[in-house]
Order: structure tokens, then C-alpha cells, then sequence
């Protein structure tokens, strides 16, 4: 008989150190509950760390869990309680019924739940009730009490805000240096009508550190441009929170203006120049829409300056509109920055199919011996654990000694769990490795870790370490100003 196979779930809502023990806490408590266990095969723990567990989709490993259980790579998923797992009720009793409908059981430690036994339903019902009410009834404490702050006419700004030095009172006073060019930017978009893009390259050729050191982008020079403190407003409740979705405040909520709260930077009247330049070249299509995500999003690396490869349209609307994958530091800062040259998102599709085919082929897949050799180092790792909290014990240690090697060992353990993690989770069976005659994004993500492009050749890395390139070109392009020509004449003949 199989040993089934399990994996467990962890989760915290936030960075803070005490919520960091307590990540580290569920994290090795699963390893060692069913990472030693002779009764299961433990594929691995998935862990979202500062997350809030409001919606499913947000959380990148709880996805990644429930795609492999759909994909029967695991059997049985623990978890400490309903509130790690989800706090909306709605989606919770979703996904556990889908999970049950393909024999996938759901187990809840602090609630003593399996949700493949028959009465589950209406204990997890009440349990996911009562945390979904908890998260209703903390977040209305945090609503009440900002809407209080914000009618006595306290407001919250960061640490930083370009231009100013904020004292410990909260005040706003201009820096006097970092001011001229925060007026030099409002000029340049206001009055000359340069692009965002434009003078994000203009400071950095200049030398212009931005706001939080390094270089400028255009989302920053937008972001600074609409900001309304610049003119000596401060307008609060821009943004609210509803139902754990941060959303703008179109007129939904109160909105509350301290008018003259400090000295300006710039006039009323550059701003609402600055405003209407920003209004004249907005894509009117664009207005409202998310950011699209892309099979390739956050998966190509620019391996000449390591920033990330960004999707971008050229000639959009006519017979030359081309998709492609640029890199971010050279559309920012220009090829002197960076040289690397982009690739058509059709290439792209095509090499990922071509470097895929022969992954399955021929036995590149085959990479026996790296799974025993990381769980030696894990166990090995787990003595040092448990050897040196019984030196600690024995005073023959301080509590810093302990805490400083103790820090160490447990990075080395969580870099090798998710390594194991990666290991099982991407291990599977002979039916899944099926040549493909067109873009399988499914398979994209199930096999590939990383995308590389480095002068004209651009390497595919798979999730067993193994990596395979291709050299490419992106072919001719379309002449786009003879095709302008003939439409303009076409319509002057279409007059006559």
C-alpha cells in the first residue's frame, strides 16, 4: 500500500518579529511532524510569510498548494487552524469542496477537523465563521479609529516624502536642496511637457539620487506629480479598505483637506498644470484597468544587469503592433545603461516550446540522488538543532551564542526545505512529460524556475537545475511609416 502524501500549510498576516517566531515556529513544526513520519511521504511545506489570509489568490504558496493537489501530487494537507488556512468563509468551504470532490482531505489540527469525514462541514462552518468575524471586527477597530484621527485633523505620512525633512512631531519641513528639484521635475512635465520617462532619465544622467536611493523610474515622477502636499495640502482618506481590498476613494468615503497645512514647494497653479498635462496623455483604454500579467511576468532576468524584463507593445492598434520582452533598466535609462537587447513574446513562445520538447525527450529530466542528499544535510541540521539547545541548557552557552548560531542553522534549514519543496513538488510522473505543439503556460509554470536572456540568447533553467539555450533574432520589422502613408491617402481618396 502507498504511503499517502502530504503537505502542510503555514501562514502569518505580518512581518513583525513576533509573527517571524511565529512563522518559524509552524515551519519547523511541520518539517519535523511529517518530514520524520514512516506513515506519509511528505511532499513539502508550502509558507506565505506577512500575507494576510483574507483572499486565496494573494497567497502565491497557498496557489501553488491547491494546484497540486488538483494535480495529484498530494494527498492530505495539515495545517495548524481554519485562520492560517483562510479567514473568508465563501472561498474557504470552496476550495475544501473542491478538494474533497477529488479525494483530497483537509486536516485542521487546532479545530480537530478532517474534512473527508461527514460532519465536517458544519464545524468548519462555524469555525471559518468566527474567524471571518474576528478580521471583520479588527479591521473596524483600525476603520473607526483612522476616521477619528482624520476628523481632528491628525493625519499619517511615511518616513520619507521628497523635498521635506519630517521631524518626530510629524511637521514637514522643506529640504531646501532636494525642494529645487522637486520644483526643477514639475517645470519639466508643467511647462516643457517632457514625458515621466524622459525626466526619470534626465536625473539619473545627472546623478540624481531618488527618493530611497538609486535610480529614478517614471512611476515615481507620476506618483510625485500627483501628490497635492507639494502645493501645502494634505488630503486624507485618499484610499480605504473594504472587505481586505485597498481601493481609491472616488467619493465612496469622506475625504478630509487640511488646507495650508505646510510651506509649498510649488504654486497651486503649477500643480494644476502638472495635473493637466498627466490628463492630456492618459490612455483613456487603460484608465481603470489592473496591470495585465503575462505568462513570462517576473520570470525573465536580464543577465547583463540582473534587473527584470519587462512586456512591452509597440505600434499598438495597427497591422505592426508587436508584443515583446525589454529590459527594465534599458527602457528606463537607455542601451548606455544597458545594451541587452529585447525578445518578441512570440520568439519567446516558441523557444520555451522548442527547449521543453527536448527537456522531455532526452532524459534531461533525469536527476537522481539531489532529494536523499538534501534531506541527509536536513537531518544533520536537526541534530546541530537539538545538540545545541542542550548545551544552552547546560549554561554552557550564553542565550546570545545560542540565538547567533541558532540564527544560522535554521537559515540553512529553511533554504533546504524549500529546495526539497521545489524538488517534490515539481516531481512528477512519466504521463505528465508529453511533447507540446503550441504555448502551454500550465507548463511554463510547472517546469521553469527562471528565464535568462544575455545577447541574443536566452536559457530556459528547469526547476531540477538543468538548463537549456537557444540563439535568437527578432527578424525584420514592418516598414510602419509606408503603412502610415498609405492610410492617410486612403482616407484623403475616401473624401473625394
Amino acid at each position: 500500500m502507498r504511503k499517502k502524501k502530504v503537505a502542510a500549510y503555514a501562514r502569518v498576516s505580518t512581518k513583525s518579529r513576533t509573527q517571524a517566531h511565529s512563522y518559524d515556529f509552524q515551519s519547523r513544526y511541520w518539517n519535523e511532524q511529517l518530514g520524520k513520519s514512516d506513515k506519509y511521504d511528505y511532499v513539502g511545506l508550502f509558507a506565505d510569510n506577512g500575507i494576510s489570509g483574507k483572499f486565496a489568490e494573494r497567497r502565491p504558496q497557498f496557489m501553488a498548494l491547491i494546484e497540486a493537489c488538483r494535480n495529484g501530487a498530494i494527498d492530505i494537507v495539515f495545517t495548524k487552524s481554519v485562520q492560517r488556512f483562510a479567514r473568508n468563509t465563501e472561498e474557504l468551504l470552496k476550495l475544501v469542496r473542491e478538494l474533497r470532490e477529488i479525494g483530497v482531505a483537509v486536516i485542521f489540527e487546532k479545530e480537530n477537523i478532517n474534512t473527508l469525514k461527514p460532519d465536517s462541514e458544519l464545524f468548519l462552518t462555524i469555525a471559518a465563521a468566527v474567524a471571518e468575524d474576528d478580521l471583520r471586527r479588527y479591521s473596524g477597530n483600525v476603520m473607526w479609529t483612522l476616521r477619528d484621527k482624520y476628523q481632528r485633523g491628525e493625519y499619517k505620512t511615511g518616513y520619507r516624502l521628497y523635498g521635506y525633512f519630517i521631524t518626530k512631531e510629524k511637521k514637514l519641513i522643506v529640504n531646501n536642496e532636494e525642494a529645487k528639484i522637486v520644483k526643477t521635475i514639475f517645470e519639466k512635465l508643467a511647462i516643457d511637457e517632457w514625458g515621466s520617462l524622459k525626466i526619470a532619465r534626465w536625473l539619473n544622467e545627472k546623478g540624481i539620487v531618488a527618493p530611497l536611493g538609486g535610480k529614478w523610474n517614471d512611476t515615481q515622477i507620476r506618483s510625485m506629480i500627483r501628490n497635492e502636499k507639494y502645493y501645502g495640502d494634505v488630503i486624507m482618506q485618499k484610499q480605504y479598505t473594504e472587505n481586505g481590498v485597498r481601493k481609491t476613494n472616488n467619493g465612496e468615503r469622506d475625504a478630509f483637506v487640511i488646507e495650508n497645512n505646510h510651506e509649498p514647494i510649488v504654486s497651486k497653479e503649477l500643480w494644476n498644470k502638472a495635473q493637466a498635462v498627466l490628463l492630456k496623455r492618459r490612455n483613456e483604454k487603460l484608465v481603470g484597468q489592473k496591470n495585465k500579467i503575462y505568462p513570462f511576468t517576473g520570470l525573465i532576468v536580464c543577465e547583463k544587469c540582473g534587473a527584470h524584463l519587462t512586456h512591452r507593445v509597440t505600434n499598438s492598434g495597427t497591422p505592426f503592433q508587436t508584443n515583446y520582452w525589454k529590459c527594465h533598466n534599458s527602457i528606463l535609462n537607455g542601451a548606455k545603461v544597458c545594451s541587452n537587447p529585447g525578445i518578441k513574446e512570440s520568439i519567446m513562445n516558441d523557444l520555451f516550446i522548442e527547449c521543453y520538447n527536448d527537456f522531455v525527450t532526452k532524459g534531461y529530466m533525469n536527476k537522481s540522488g539531489e532529494e536523499k542528499t538534501i534531506d541527509e544535510k536536513l537531518q544533520y541540521l536537526y541534530n546541530i538543532d537539538n545538540e545545541l539547545a542542550k548545551v544552552r541548557v547546560k549554561g554552557i552557552i550564553s542565550q546570545l551564542q545560542y540565538e547567533e548560531e541558532r540564527e544560522s542553522i535554521l537559515a540553512e534549514i529553511r533554504d533546504l526545505q524549500i529546495k526539497m519543496q521545489e524538488l517534490r513538488y515539481f516531481k512528477v510522473g512519466d504521463n505528465d512529460f508529453k511533447t507540446i505543439n503550441k504555448f502551454d503556460e500550465n507548463k511554463l509554470h510547472r517546469f521553469i524556475k527562471r528565464v535568462t536572456v544575455l545577447d541574443w540568447i536566452v536559457t530556459f533553467e528547469f526547476y531540477n537545475g538543468v538548463k537549456l539555450s537557444r540563439k535568437y533574432t527578432n527578424g525584420k520589422h514592418g516598414d510602419i511609416r509606408d503603412w502610415q502613408r498609405k492610410q492617410k491617402l486612403r482616407r484623403e481618396q475616401g473624401n473625394v
